[in-house]
């Protein structure tokens, strides 16, 4: 009967492992004292704070089922963001997946502030296959001193 039972969660744990992204890297940034905030933010809006190691590598599971943005901002730095949609991640070819992403924040121009226009990458998987597809995209442009409101 313990075997039994034993059997039964090690097999609910499979279950749950096997629906997990693993998202790992490095972070390299041109200012070397400044704050790092690098955060993943699930559709729902939570967000789960990732820590950096000092040598700037990064790692955070969440689960396979969702979409998510990896986000890295610093002080003095353009803000990158990452689109990551692991709908599709797990099929029983691949099981868990990980992903490598490295990042690397540039200092802003001291006279004019930029930003991306959306994120720089979105990583997605392929119904049926699985298979891994990056679409990077960098499009900098100046941030405007006026911008409309909504009254």
């Amino acid at each position: 009967m313990s075997i039994l039972a034993a059997l039964t969660l090690f097999s609910i744990g499979t279950i749950h492992a096997q629906d997990r992204l693993v998202v790992k890297g490095s972070f390299i940034t041109q200012i070397a004292d400044a704050h790092v905030h690098a955060v993943l933010i699930a559709s729902d809006g939570t967000e789960m704070p990732i820590d950096l190691s000092r040598t700037g590598k990064y790692k955070v599971n969440a689960p396979a089922s969702d979409t998510y943005v990896l986000r890295f901002a610093q002080s003095g730095c353009v803000t990158k963001e990452v689109l990551i949609d692991g709908r599709n991640a797990n099929t029983k070819k691949f099981g868990e997946r990980t992903i490598k992403f490295d990042m690397v924040l540039h200092a802003d121009h001291p006279d004019v502030n930029m930003y991306y226009t959306g994120p720089v990458a979105e990583i997605a998987f392929e119904a049926g296959t699985g298979e891994m597809k990056l679409l990077e995209q960098y499009q900098l442009v100046r941030v405007n001193s006026f911008t409309a409101q909504d009254f």
